[in-house]
């Protein structure tokens, strides 16, 4: 609770602060950034229309080098599907550190699935992107020798060699990974696996023709780029200048390509204006034209890579779409507050509307701008306050801009927008936590008067030199409270540098507070994890009665919440984080009809307590209690059982098992069982074996797993593996398991240095003894991303890009191969999520709920 509280506090102190600059900036520079929205609100539109038609032949050159790229390996693949690769890994570079270059790994399914080996997927993205670079320095050098001639050009030819440096090494690792050279060694030492796939792509033909193809029309790229500025300041009406459009490409390139985080975003963009005002440009003429540029080659890109990863995924789409659009509409009321209203509306305005109403208005879109963008982060969250906090602003801002100008068009964004959050006003659920959000206004209510003190005893007994007036309180008081609300007193003109930091000062308070106040209504309410000693025996008792999984025993850990049915004849076994109630399998009941009314009950009170259920490690023959509600479902692993009747140490793949088990003998290890009560001392020796195994960077986690407590394991049946001397190398706990016939364990750990056949010898001598004991199979948990081989779905084929690429989900792959060794029965296991954007959350849940 108190990692969220702090996050949530750091988050939204960030905010302010860039609201605050964002304030400041218009506030000081009114006169820079009213000139440049003067220049976008009279761009010509047929330049406008061009610059769009032009960015449609830039996507299709560069399907066309992808097309040419996979041509060059011989591989032959639709242009449509190419246009739509290059959309995806666009969007994805944007928040991938090392950009392109790391999304070159993603989206390959498409490719797999016409038949190209990923071997020659990537080689053929490498290729793309190294042409890409290479037409870069291509362009570059001529134009910035060019500009070294006139003016010299330092800066960027420090890009440029960075930029020759990239070309080279991807260059070089190409030509190595194709003849067999140095990175084909070093990859045999480091990721053997890819070696036969590059050794395989040596054996097929290489088309050089193909690639200097690639390389022709990257050069098209570039010069459409160059075309792009061009136009961009034709629609200006400014004199556009082919060298100079050339310069500012090149300034703008070298800034996108040597930036390693978000694409370049905001170096790209100060790049670009830097290079145009030294070619001449006035600095509202530079921005202006970059922001028209920038929506030509970047945004509208980006926005059809939303697009193409968002098809399919209907309610994903409508779960984003209000934020944006709410992020949007913020940034409509900002710029529409800053640029002058048209005069004749104006006109029109004042025969129904007084002047100061008309002043009023325009404040107030600015006000509501600024709080939108606010919102809008919290609409991202689902939190239900900000969905009504998003309504009224969008409804305001209808009325502000017809009462500040009759501004038609902006009013209809906003009316677009408020229609599309009445119709998605279901996804947002999380509620406001009131008791901390009464704590925040007594802080917003102590901010505002603050600011109110300051400036009302600042203007009484300021200097009166410092603004030329000598202030009554009244007048104090009436300048305060309008530049609290970021109006300009009348009349009243700073004198001194001072006098302006102390009007600035004001209205920067006023914000601030502001600001504050709506954080105060936007807290999201914090469920504890904890239960009472009473809600664990009822669940306790239940399981006893209806238990039926493997997973039961730890539905009753000491880390969870319950939900009882009315009847008090079933229960939900959950914990709570970000929003989001995360299930342990399905609830404990006599029978299906009776977990179906459970479920039903269960939502019911999650809808109303603003929390989305999910339901993790629900098994195949479960998915019928859900049959009726609109849920989804993904695979997220396999739980392995062992058969202990059919088990058997003959046969040839068995021979490790063999050799493990002599081994063992042979040094005279013992395998040793401990019943409840197990002795302190013993309790001691596997404390130290769990300390020793975790200090290897591993920790424990909790919801579907326990952790190490001496209490509960006193409890229980302790298995381990001691030498003669009586040390202990390696343990497991046997657990109560509430499936028919079935025994299961929990902790499973070694000694750091016991040899790999020490556990081998622990598992075969566990299922001599549980088959002993009359249970017929033994229950070896989850082995997660299993069963993803045949990967249908986008979000299961996300799964396995997941276990195959991050480093975090490396290790699953051994726990699968180590489970292999004795299963002889896999059962899939599914996540039961109702919405995409529920899918997106469930890591983040998942890591939070699981956290020991």
């Amino acid at each position: 609770m108190k990692r969220t509280t702090v996050k949530i506090a750091v988050q939204t102190a960030f905010f302010i602060l860039l609201v605050i600059v964002v304030g400041y900036f218009i506030k000081t520079q009114g006169a820079e950034v009213q000139a440049m929205n003067g220049h976008l609100m009279n761009a010509q539109p047929s330049w406008i229309l061009l610059g769009v038609l032009l960015t449609g032949v830039f996507l299709w050159l560069q399907a066309l080098m992808y097309r040419h790229s996979f041509r060059a390996i011989g591989a032959e693949l639709p242009l449509i599907g190419l246009a739509i690769l290059y959309l995806k890994r666009n969007l994805a570079a944007l928040f991938l550190p090392g950009g392109g270059l790391v999304s070159l790994a993603m989206f390959t399914q498409e490719s797999e699935r016409a038949g190209v080996p990923k071997s020659k997927i990537h080689f053929a993205s490498s290729l793309h992107l190294l042409a890409g670079l290479f037409t870069v320095a291509v362009i570059a050098v001529p134009v910035l020798a060019w500009v070294a001639m006139r003016q010299g050009a330092t800066g960027e030819w420090l890009g440029l060699a960075w930029l020759l440096v990239m070309v080279g090494a991807l260059g070089w690792l190409l030509y190595s990974l194709r003849t067999g050279g140095l990175a084909v060694k070093w990859l045999q030492r480091f990721a053997p696996s890819l070696t036969l796939a590059f050794a395989e792509l040596r054996e097929h033909p290489f088309k050089q023709r193909e690639a200097w193809k690639v390389v022709a029309v990257s050069l098209l790229v570039e010069v459409v780029g160059i075309v792009h500025l061009w136009v961009s300041m034709k629609a200006l009406g400014l004199n556009a200048d082919w060298g100079m459009a050339a310069v500012g490409y090149v300034a703008a390139l070298l800034a996108l390509n040597t930036s390693p985080f978000l694409k370049g975003l905001g170096a790209t963009e100060a790049a670009l204006a830097w290079a145009l005002t030294q070619q001449g440009l006035a600095l509202p003429d530079a921005m202006a034209t970059m922001l028209i540029f920038r929506l030509f080659e970047f945004w509208v890109p980006l926005m059809l890579g939303v697009v193409a990863f968002l098809r399919g995924s209907r309610d994903l789409l409508l779960r984003i779409a209000p934020p944006v659009l709410i992020f949007v509409l913020g940034l409509v009321n900002i710029v529409s507050a800053v640029t002058p209203a048209l005069p004749e509306r104006i006109s029109e305005l004042r025969e129904w509307l007084p002047l100061g109403a008309v002043e009023f208005s325009n404040f107030m879109v600015l006000g509501i701008g600024l709080l939108l963008l606010f919102t809008s982060v919290n609409l991202f969250r689902g939190m239900r306050a900000a969905w009504w906090s998003a309504v009224v602003l969008s409804a305001l801002s209808v009325l502000t801009h017809l009462a500040k100008g009759i501004d038609y068009e902006e009013s209809l964004v906003a009316a677009c927008t408020l229609a599309a959050l009445l119709m998605t006003q279901s996804q947002y659920l999380i509620r406001v936590d009131r008791r901390r959000s009464g704590k925040m206004f007594w802080v917003f209510t102590a901010l505002l008067a603050a600011a109110l003190t300051y400036g009302f005893v600042g203007f009484y007994f300021l200097d009166q030199k410092l603004f030329g007036l000598d202030f009554t309180w009244q007048q104090s008081l009436g300048n305060t409270l309008r530049l609290l609300l970021l109006l300009d007193p009348p009349g009243l003109t700073a004198q001194t540098t001072f006098a302006m930091f102390f009007f600035n000062s004001i209205s920067m308070a006023g914000l601030f507070a502001l600001l504050t106040g709506l954080v105060a209504t936007l807290l999201p309410r914090i469920f504890q994890n904890e239960s009472e000693t009473a809600d664990f025996l009822k669940a306790k008792n239940l399981v006893a009665r209806y238990g039926r999984s493997g997973l039961d025993y730890f539905k009753t850990y000491a880390d969870k919440q319950f939900f009882f049915s009315a009847d008090l004849r079933a229960f939900v076994a959950y914990k709570v984080a970000h929003g989001y109630a995360m299930v342990l399998e399905t609830p404990v009941a006599e029978d299906g009809e009776a977990q179906r009314r459970a479920l039903a009950q269960f939502e019911n009170w999650c809808r109303t307590g603003g929390l989305q259920p999910l339901y993790y490690r629900v098994d195949h023959s479960d998915l019928p209690i859900f049959g009726e509600k609109k849920i989804k479902k993904i695979l997220v692993g396999q739980e392995a059982t062992v058969d202990l009747n059919e088990f058997s140490l003959e046969g040839k793949t068995a021979k490790p098992l063999r050799n493990a088990v002599s081994r063992c003998d042979r040094e005279g290890l013992l395998f040793n069982i401990y019943d409840a009560p197990v002795p302190d001392g013993v309790l001691q020796k596997v404390r130290s074996v769990s300390d020793a195994w975790l200090s290897e960077g591993r920790r424990e986690v909790t919801f579907s797993g326990g952790v190490f407590e001496e209490a509960e394991l006193k409890s229980q049946t302790l298995l381990t593996v001691e030498t003669a001397e009586g040390r202990i190398l390696a343990f497991v706990n046997l657990i109560p398991d509430y499936a028919s016939g079935e025994a299961t364990y929990d902790l499973v750990r070694r000694l750091p240095d016991a040899p790999g056949y020490v556990m081998d010898f622990l598992m075969i001598q566990m299922f001599a003894h549980l088959k002993g004991q009359g249970y017929s199979r033994l229950n070896l948990g989850l082995a997660p991303f299993s069963g993803l081989e045949n990967a249908q779905t986008t979000p299961e084929k996300a799964l396995r890009f997941a276990a195959g690429k991050l480093q975090a989900f490396r290790h699953y792959p051994g726990l699968r191969a180590f489970k292999e060794k004795y299963a002889t029965a896999w059962a899939d296991k599914f996540l039961i999520y109702h919405s995409d954007y529920d899918l997106v959350a469930a890591p983040r849940v998942l890591l939070a709920v699981e956290r020991a």
